[in-house]
C-alpha cells in the first residue's frame, strides 16, 4: 500500500511549526508536568486536562492531582507558559504574520519559495481543518509520554510504563521492535520531516514538522498527486 493511501487512512492530520510545537500542541492544554530522571532521557510524562477557565483562583483548572497551568505550581512553567498562543498552521488560525515567517524561513534556507498565503489555502482545502486539542473537557484527565531517539531508555525497563499513557508520541523513524520492554510499543501520534516519511498505521496520527515551504507542498502532493518526493 502506497504512502498516498496510507495518509489518507490516518484518523487525522496536525501540520504544526516546529518551534512552538511542544508548546502549543503538548503545554497548551492544562497540564501536570513530570520529568522524571531516566537516565538522562528526554522521556516526558504529561498529565492533563482542558480545565475550567475562570477568574476563581479557588477553583481547579483540571481534574488531575495537580494542574500545571496554574499560577505557583510550576515556576519554571510560569515563565515560559502563554496562555493566549495558539497553534500555528491551524485552519482556525492559518494567518502567519511577517516576522513569524521571515524567522520560519531563516530555520531552512530556501530559494524562490512559492507564496506562502496560497499554499496554506490550498493545503486547507486538501487536509481537515478540525481543532483536536484546544477543546475544554473538565471531565477527564490524560496522560502523555513524549519519547525521544537517543537510546537512553535502553535498559530502562520504562516500556509498560510509557504504554499506559493515553498519548504516546515518538518521532522520525522511533525503532520499536525488540525494544518493547523499554520504549513501549504503543504509538498514538508521530512526528516526523519529510525527508524521514514512512508508512504509518492508521491508528497512528502524523504531526509533521514543517521547516520551508516545500514541505508544506510535500504534504499536499503525498495526498494528491505524489509528485512532489520526499
Amino acid at each position: 500500500m502506497g504512502m498516498k493511501t496510507k495518509l489518507l487512512r490516518l484518523f487525522t492530520l496536525s501540520v504544526l511549526c516546529s518551534a512552538i510545537m511542544f508548546a502549543t500542541f503538548l503545554l497548551r492544554s492544562n497540564s501536570t508536568l513530570h520529568v522524571p530522571a531516566i537516565r538522562g532521557s528526554f522521556y516526558m510524562k504529561f498529565q492533563w486536562i482542558k480545565g475550567l477557565v475562570g477568574t476563581n483562583s479557588s477553583v481547579k483548572r483540571c481534574g488531575c492531582r495537580a494542574c500545571i497551568s496554574e499560577p505557583g505550581v510550576s515556576p519554571w512553567f510560569d515563565e515560559r507558559y502563554n496562555r493566549t498562543v495558539r497553534p500555528l498552521l491551524m485552519k482556525s488560525n492559518a494567518f502567519i504574520s511577517e516576522d513569524t515567517y521571515v524567522w520560519w524561513l531563516s530555520l531552512q534556507k530556501e530559494g524562490n519559495p512559492k507564496n506562502i498565503t496560497t499554499v496554506i489555502q490550498d493545503l486547507f482545502e486538501t487536509i481537515p481543518g478540525a481543532d483536536l486539542y484546544t477543546h475544554e473537557e473538565p471531565d477527564r484527565c490524560r496522560k502523555c509520554a513524549v519519547v525521544g531517539n537517543s537510546g537512553n531508555l535502553k535498559g530502562s525497563g520504562y516500556g509498560n510504563q510509557i504504554d499506559h499513557n493515553d498519548f504516546v508520541m515518538r518521532m522520525n523513524h522511533a525503532p520499536t521492535t525488540g525494544f518493547e520492554s523499554d520504549v513501549g510499543s504503543k504509538t498514538t501520534h508521530h512526528f516526523m520531516y519529510p525527508e524521514s516519511a514512512k508508512n504509518l498505521p492508521a491508528n497512528v496520527s502524523l504531526v509533521l514538522i514543517p521547516f520551508k515551504t516545500l514541505d508544506l507542498q510535500w504534504v499536499i502532493s503525498a495526498l494528491t498527486t505524489g509528485s512532489i518526493k520526499s
